[in-house]
C-alpha cells in the first residue's frame, strides 16, 4: 500500500496536455491593488519632494530675509551718518524745503544763509534754461508717420467727426501739398456784376420802366406789368431809379403846375355847422373846400388868426340879430339850471330842456 506501483496503468493521469485557467476576478484584483501600491509609492514621495522643496524654499526666504535685514542695516547706518554729517555743516546744493515750519529752510535742514555761494547757484535740471523752439522745428523733432495717399484735403461738411476729409481721414493725416491743393480750391471774393455776369442769360420783361405794383393782391417786388423786378431789365431798373431821385419843390411852385380848374365864387370859406345833412367840410355857400380859391381859403386863415375870444353873451349877441335866433322856439323855464345828474344830457336844465331853447331872460337868471 502506498508504492506507486501498486496502482494500475491504467488509473494513472497524464497532465501534460492539461491547461490550467485563471481566475479573471483574482487577476483584476491584483492589478488594482498593485496600482495602489504604486500610487501610494509616488504620493510619499511627491509629498517627500514638496517637504524638501518647502524646506529648501524657507532656507532661502530666510538667507535672503538675512541679506536684506543686513543690508538695510547698513543703508540705515550710512544715512544716518550722513544724516549727522548734515547736522555739522549745510549741504552742497541748496533747494527749498516747500513744507518746512521755517521759511526759506532748505532740505538738509540748515537755513538759506548757512549754505555756500556754490550750493545756492547750483540748480537742477529743471530750472536749467530751456531754448524755446518754433512749432516747425518741433514737429521736425517728432516721428515721421506716414500720410494718407489723398491727392486734396476737401472738408467733409455732413462728418460728425470735425475737420474730416472727403476720403475719411483726418486733416492731420494729409501731406503738405494735398493741403495745399484744398487751400486751392477756395472760392475767391468776386464782385456782384462778375457773378451776374456769368449767369445764364434769360429773356426780360418787355416793360420800359419798372413800377411797384402796390395793390394787396400783387406780390412782393412785383411790377404793375405783372412781372417780378428780377425779370426787368437793367435800363428798366435804371428808369424806375432815375424818377426816384425826384427835386424838392415847394408847395407853390407845385400847385401852379397843377391844370387850372374852376373854383366857387365864394370869397371867403366858412365852414357850415350844425347840418348833418352836408358832407364833411362843406362851406357855408354849399361848395366844398377843394372848390374854393386860394383867395378864399386864406381869407379864412386870417380871420381865424385874427378874431379875439369872446365870451358867450357876447356870442348871444351876435346870435340875436340874426333872424334864426329871433324865430327859436323857447320854453317857460324862468332861470336856466344845468342838470348835474348822470341820466341828463349834457346842456340840459333841470327843466328837462336844453339850453339852445331857454329864453335870454332865463339864461341870464342864473
Amino acid at each position: 500500500m502506498g508504492c506507486g506501483g501498486s496502482k494500475a496503468k491504467d488509473d494513472v493521469v497524464d497532465t501534460a496536455d492539461v491547461k490550467i485557467t485563471k481566475d479573471p476576478t483574482v487577476e483584476e484584483a491584483k492589478k488594482l491593488a498593485a496600482a495602489d501600491e504604486a500610487a501610494a509609492a509616488s504620493a510619499a514621495k511627491t509629498e517627500q519632494e514638496q517637504k524638501a522643496a518647502l524646506a529648501a524654499h524657507e532656507a532661502q526666504a530666510a538667507a535672503e530675509g538675512a541679506a536684506a535685514a543686513k543690508l538695510q542695516s547698513l543703508a540705515r547706518g550710512k544715512k544716518d551718518r550722513e544724516r549727522v554729517e548734515l547736522m555739522k555743516h549745510a549741504c552742497d546744493h541748496y533747494r527749498v524745503n516747500m513744507q518746512a515750519e521755517t521759511f526759506g529752510e532748505c532740505m538738509c535742514g540748515w537755513p538759506k544763509a548757512a549754505h555756500t555761494a556754490e550750493a545756492l547757484a547750483k540748480k537742477t535740471d529743471r530750472e536749467k534754461t530751456v531754448r524755446r523752439v518754433n512749432s516747425t522745428e518741433l514737429r521736425g523733432k517728432m516721428a515721421v508717420k506716414d500720410k494718407c495717399p489723398c491727392a486734396r484735403y476737401i472738408v467733409n461738411m455732413e462728418s460728425p467727426n470735425f475737420g474730416e476729409c472727403m476720403c475719411g481721414q483726418p486733416k492731420a493725416n494729409h501731406t503738405a501739398e494735398a493741403l495745399s491743393a484744398g487751400e486751392v480750391t477756395k472760392a475767391a471774393r468776386v464782385d456782384s456784376m462778375e457773378v451776374r455776369a456769368k449767369f445764364v442769360q434769360k429773356d426780360k420783361a418787355q416793360c420800359e420802366r419798372f413800377e411797384p405794383d402796390l395793390s394787396a393782391e400783387a406780390g412782393f417786388g412785383m411790377c404793375v406789368c405783372g412781372a417780378a423786378r428780377a425779370d426787368h431789365s437793367e435800363v428798366a431798373l435804371a428808369a424806375a431809379a432815375a424818377t426816384k431821385a425826384v427835386q424838392r419843390v415847394e408847395s407853390g411852385e407845385l400847385r401852379s403846375q397843377f391844370a387850372q380848374k374852376a373854383t366857387a365864387d365864394c370869397e371867403m370859406y366858412e365852414v357850415l355847422m350844425g347840418d348833418n345833412s352836408v358832407a364833411f367840410g362843406t362851406c357855408v355857400c354849399g361848395r366844398p373846400r377843394a372848390e374854393h380859391s386860394q383867395k378864399a381859403l386864406d381869407a379864412a386863415t386870417t380871420r381865424t388868426t385874427t378874431n379875439k375870444r369872446r365870451d358867450s353873451t357876447e356870442v348871444r349877441k351876435g346870435f340875436a340879430k340874426t333872424a334864426a335866433w329871433a324865430d327859436r322856439e323857447v320854453v317857460e323855464c324862468v332861470k336856466f339850471e344845468l342838470d348835474l345828474s348822470p341820466e341828463a344830457a349834457f346842456g340840459t336844465c333841470v327843466c328837462g330842456a336844453p339850453k339852445a331853447k331857454h329864453s335870454d331872460a332865463a339864461l341870464a337868471a342864473r
